[in-house]
């Protein structure tokens, strides 16, 4: 029986059960032995922390339409565009990518091992390459028309606790950090999609030379957002931006 299944049988059969001492801790072991997926994100979380953005790697085909949508608008008259997915998990975001621009060369990137080897198991595709790792120097120094960070630069903890403070879980210095490490391998012209991030774009030093081309406007984005001083800054009620072109280095 695996995790999921365990855990849905004891919500339905015994849904008392969580509070007897000591099942707690007993339901987290269960889930280690059970769950790689789990045992995964407490490896990375143990092992790779000072690289780390966000710990779960979980995803699902067909999230972002309207960015791939506007991403293929954009790229899809060039000949071969180059695409890097910063943490592409298992592979989910590269194969939306592949659909909507089939003639790129993408390159997937994630800082967990098993993801990769996921990734790498579901294409094969000489167009299609997977690195692991959690740097975007880590890719050799090239330098991509479109670089895609999806749910990466952010912690579920800020959002679900919305902490004063979030520098025990993330920094904006760690945040700018990867984001100049970002524009440095994004030609000027290319395009930038940075969604679900703890951290705005405007707040760092690069923001100057960013353009935004498509926002969305939800009736209210309740994403925790933090300053550059890592205080929580009011919820925005307005739209706010997904897509950017890098108008100069």
């Amino acid at each position: 029986m695996g995790y999921d299944r365990l855990s849905r049988w004891l919500q339905e059969s015994a849904p008392g059960v969580r509070r007897v001492p000591g099942m707690r801790m007993a339901g987290r072991s269960a889930r280690y032995i059970l769950d790689a997926a789990y045992r995964d994100e407490c490896h990375l979380r143990l092992f790779r922390d000072r690289q780390l953005f966000q710990a779960a790697g979980h995803t699902w085909a067909g999230r972002y339409p309207n960015l791939f949508a506007c991403l293929s608008d954009r790229l899809g008259d060039m000949e071969e565009p180059r695409i890097l997915s910063f943490g592409c998990s298992t592979g989910e975001e590269v194969g939306m990518l592949r659909s909507a621009l089939p003639k790129a060369r993408i390159t997937g990137m994630d800082i967990s091992a098993r993801n990769i080897r996921i990734a790498r198991r579901r294409f094969a595709d000489p167009r299609t390459s997977f690195l692991h790792g959690g740097r975007v120097e880590q890719t050799g120094g090239a330098r991509f028309d479109a670089i895609l960070c999806l749910a990466v630069l952010q912690r579920a903890e800020l959002t679900i606790q919305r902490p004063a403070d979030c520098s025990p879980w993330l920094t904006f210095d760690k945040v700018e950090r990867a984001i100049l490490d970002i524009d440095a391998h994004l030609r000027p012209g290319g395009l930038l999609a940075l969604y679900h991030a703890n951290f705005r774009l405007a707040d760092t030093r690069v923001a100057a030379r960013y353009t935004p081309v498509l926002c969305w406007r939800p009736h209210r984005d309740d994403r925790a957002k933090y300053g550059p001083d890592n205080r929580l800054l009011p919820l925005a009620a307005d739209g706010h931006e997904i897509l950017f072109v890098k108008m100069r280095d």
